[in-house]
């Protein structure tokens, strides 16, 4: 009898299998041969190269195939043991004539190991050729905003030393952050530029280590006056020491300097990969990606990944400038007061904007754990009762307060405290008032305030459910007041 072709193996195989139990390559090499009722000679007879015989060989692949479609499965720590799956059951129970390469190909796992034998064959034919195999992996471009012009305002040798003090401490924070993972980025610093490249497989899972690893040092950066801006892109790329071309880093180029802010966004293939993650785990992204609609130079870009950095910023700006700046509204308002021009007052602002968002949506999601939700704040002048904006006059008599909404059924009292602090965070008012909502009311609350000195002031607001039981009822409400 002739020695079987591989379709005809495998349906063979899969019978011989179908008893559940486990078997080794030499019982089935051997039932399989008196089954096909091969001589002797049929056996011995060898593949074209004459290092293995033909029967051999041919099962031998038929079962890796069946294996590598999920048909099969190999028994843990012992070598060359493998029995059906339930998969396997599944195709010997629809009684087909053969099973050929056109059926195992409908199995992802069968098509994944075709793939991953092209990308091999692929890559030493490129080695054979003398061309370098391209890498997968993340590029970070990002531009360091404020450089433009900056010889005008600082001696270069100045410029120079802060620039590679900030390259290091840049490099320093990333490397912390991934120092528990197997991740080894590699930074290129050029003009005003910083580039980070990783070659990783695993291209989700590091996607979010090394995105997590930028919070540190972006927030850093506009700290010390050197933002960021630029983006996140993933794919293949190809690198020497004196080049780096590929379609990770054509897509990163395109689009690190376009975004009109201060932040960190994902490219148009990064945004793919990320809502795949998204669908598959939420929690994945959380506190490392937000979306939202980020502006361009020209248009505005909907439903977009970026860098969620905004969630622990008051504290780290707060830590990193030993208090210099109190808050991250304090240091954007910095920012967007020392800007020079309508583009970069542009970019603050939507940078501001993005804050704003995420700490919207952030006590949003906190808010359902509270009873009190406070609406928006109010400025009334004490003598007339006229509602007055952000902007009052000094020695004015004014009522500051704000809105607060009941969201629970049932009574809930309070406590009502302000504070107000000047741009130096030293506090110049401090005081409260004790109230009750009933279910589901709203209620205004205001306490009077006199300002005796000029100046921009933080006003901030928090309920209380007791002066000794300091647990918050509602996210604090945070705004600014002008005194001329």
């Amino acid at each position: 009898m002739a020695i079987p072709n591989r379709d005809t193996l495998r349906l063979k195989i899969l019978e011989y299998l179908s008893d559940s139990n486990a078997h080794t390559y030499k019982e089935t090499l051997e039932a399989l041969s008196q089954q096909f009722l091969l001589s002797e000679q049929e056996r011995k007879q060898m593949i074209p190269s004459g290092l293995k015989p033909t029967f051999d060989t041919r099962v031998l692949w038929a079962i890796s195939e069946l294996r590598h479609a999920g048909f099969l499965e190999n028994i843990e720590q012992q070598r060359g043991v493998f029995k059906i799956t339930k998969s396997g059951l599944d195709v010997f129970g629809k009684k087909l004539s053969k099973i050929d390469t056109k059926f195992l190909i409908q199995s992802p796992y069968y098509k994944k190991w075709l793939d991953e034998i092209d990308a091999a064959k692929k890559i030493l034919q490129q080695k054979e050729e003398g061309i370098t195999p391209p890498t997968k992996g993340i590029i970070v471009l990002l531009d360091v905003l404020g450089m433009k012009g900056i010889w005008k305002r600082e001696k270069p040798k100045d410029v120079s030393k802060r620039w590679n003090n900030f390259i290091k401490k840049f490099e320093r924070q990333v490397n912390e952050t991934l120092k528990d993972t197997t991740l080894k980025p590699e930074f290129h610093a050029f003009s005003d530029t910083i580039m980070i490249t990783v070659k990783t497989l695993e291209i989700k899972t590091d996607l979010i280590r090394l995105t997590r690893s930028l919070y540190l040092p972006f927030i850093t950066s506009i700290i010390i006056g050197m933002p960021l801006r630029g983006c996140i892109a993933v794919g293949e790329f190809h690198r020497d020491s004196t080049l780096i071309i590929g379609q990770a880093i054509d897509e990163a180029a395109e689009y690190y300097q376009v975004p009109q802010w201060v932040g960190i966004s994902a490219s148009p293939t990064t945004n793919k990969l990320i809502e795949e993650i998204y669908d598959s785990d939420q929690n994945a992204l959380k506190g490392i990606f937000f979306k939202c609609d980020i502006p361009l130079k020209k248009s505005i870009e909907q439903n977009a990944w970026a860098l969620r950095w905004p969630d622990d910023s008051d504290k780290t700006i707060s830590d990193i400038s030993r208090n210099k700046y109190k808050n991250t509204h304090h240091l954007v308002n910095e920012r967007l007061k020392n800007a020079e021009g309508l583009d970069a007052s542009l970019k603050w602002r939507n940078t501001w904007k993005f804050y704003e968002l995420v700490i919207q949506e952030g006590s949003t999601k906190d808010q359902r754990k509270l009873s009190v939700v406070l609406r928006g704040s109010t400025i009334i002048d004490s003598a007339t009762g006229n509602i007055l904006k952000n902007q009052i006059d000094r020695n004015q008599e004014v009522r500051v307060g704000a809105t607060l909404e009941n969201i629970i059924d049932r009574e809930q009292p309070y406590v009502f405290i302000m504070q107000i602090q000047d741009k130096n965070g030293v506090t110049v008012y401090n005081s409260l008032i004790m109230g009750s909502l009933a279910k589901k009311q709203s209620q205004t609350q205001s306490l009077s305030w006199q300002p005796e000195e000029s100046g921009e002031y933080d006003v901030q607001i928090v309920v209380w459910e007791r002066i000794d039981r300091p647990i918050p009822l509602s996210m604090p409400l945070r705004f600014n007041i002008i005194v001329v």
